[in-house]
């Protein structure tokens, strides 16, 4: 058989881990007790990602990310090593998507059939390949497009949960957005955004919508020229070792004086725009993505079958935006992995670097910081100390957010 390419996008998580969670409760973070969500919902656990628990052929549980920017099902090698290894065939094929460039990776199309709360789909291909590296050791796979084909879904941030809706409609509190397919295979949606610099620069265009994005705006390449971006003071650059499927990325960080989608403004929120000359976010279809902390301010429905997007603002429409702490952490067992890094930023400056295994923060390992703390860390501007080990040898730095 060919080498087959598959494009998929999946983005690096920031100050992110990945745990479990119920599939009929979702947890109520000040008070750490179980809380009921509407009948027929799904719960997820968002931290910057969207985290389910499924069963993969009925009886294997597994940890899946959900992302609009893939397709079919995608499991990582590990897990698919221990589970399935000796029932499949694998083929070589490679894959593309937010990374610089593709990476060989290996497809089984024996039939994948798996299940998110009581809606159950399956694929007839699995790309596997090193999740992993990408969003920590937690990780199983990845769930796309596939999965919400033809159907109207809402994705609660708030709340934490996905619901799959019948024939109602979303009611008047909802802004109805009128989006366009990417392509004839309709699985991908391009949003009408403006986004706004400064009172001289502004600029509207389609983003593609990505949930495998942990970010707000990503501007890219090929629209950065176009907006004079590249001659705009106060850009920092961010290298990642591993950007996400495609392998490295650039990405240059700033501040947009505001982003709106429908009438609704956020105001203040920090964006990025890729350096990238090859893979998704150099794609001239389409100006740049938009990302989960961008829509988390939302109650969001999208109508997969007539290509329509409903927000509402949620109870965290006003918050204020995540702060910047100038690195990228790869979560694992007992230990960070620092795989991207601004350049010039504080965290530089403290002594930190690309590829430093990161054993505690704040004081505090992986498995002793609770799920608060994890998402708590991102919404304070208090100084962050890590402790360090680089080669053996153990190195405290302390730092601070850059905003």
């Amino acid at each position: 058989m060919k080498n087959k390419t598959i494009t998929l996008f999946a983005s690096m998580l920031l100050l992110a881990t990945a745990t479990a969670c119920g599939q009929a409760t979702a947890t109520n973070e000040a008070e750490g007790t179980p809380r009921p969500l509407p009948e027929g919902a799904v719960a997820f656990n968002y931290n910057n990602h969207l985290y389910f628990e499924a069963a993969i052929r009925d009886s294997i549980p597994a940890l899946l990310v959900f992302d609009t920017g893939n397709t079919n099902l995608l499991l990582d090698s590990t897990f698919y090593a221990e589970n399935f290894a000796k029932q499949g065939t694998l083929r070589k094929a490679f894959v593309g998507g937010a990374g610089n460039g593709r990476q060989m990776a290996n497809v089984d199309m024996s039939g994948w059939e798996y299940r998110v709360g009581s809606f159950a789909h399956k694929d007839q291909t699995a790309v596997v390949l090193n999740l992993r590296k990408i969003l920590g050791n937690n990780v199983s796979g990845m769930f796309g497009m596939e999965f919400v084909r033809g159907r109207k879904v809402e994705f609660n941030y708030a709340d934490e949960y996905m619901r799959i809706l019948g024939e109602e409609q979303p009611d008047a509190t909802y802004t109805c957005i009128d989006c366009k397919w990417l392509d004839d295979s309709k699985t991908r949606i391009l949003v009408p955004v403006k986004i706004t610099l400064d009172a001289t620069i502004s600029r509207e265009g389609l983003f593609l919508v990505d949930l495998g994005s942990s970010g707000t705006v990503n501007i890219n390449s090929s629209s950065v020229v176009k907006m004079g971006l590249q001659n705009h003071s106060g850009v920092q650059k961010m290298v990642y070792a591993v950007g996400g499927i495609g392998g490295s990325r650039t990405d240059y960080t700033f501040k947009l004086a505001s982003v709106e989608l429908g009438g609704l403004k956020v105001s203040n929120i920090r964006a990025d725009y890729s350096g990238n000359a090859t893979g998704a976010l150099a794609d001239k279809r389409y100006d740049g993505l938009i990302g989960n902390e961008l829509l988390e301010r939302f109650d969001v429905i999208f109508d997969f079958a007539e290509c329509k997007m409903y927000l509402r603002p949620n109870r965290n429409f006003d918050t204020p935006s995540r702060y910047f702490f100038g690195v990228a952490l790869t979560p694992h067992k007992d230990h960070w992995v620092v795989n991207g890094l601004l350049e010039g930023g504080k965290a530089e400056k403290a002594g930190v670097k690309r590829g430093d295994r990161i054993v505690k923060i704040n004081g505090k390992t992986p498995s002793e910081m609770s799920e608060a703390e994890r998402k708590a860390l991102t919404r304070s501007r208090e100084p962050w100390s890590a402790t360090i080990d680089r080669n053996g040898t153990t190195i405290e730095v302390e730092s601070a957010p850059e905003n």
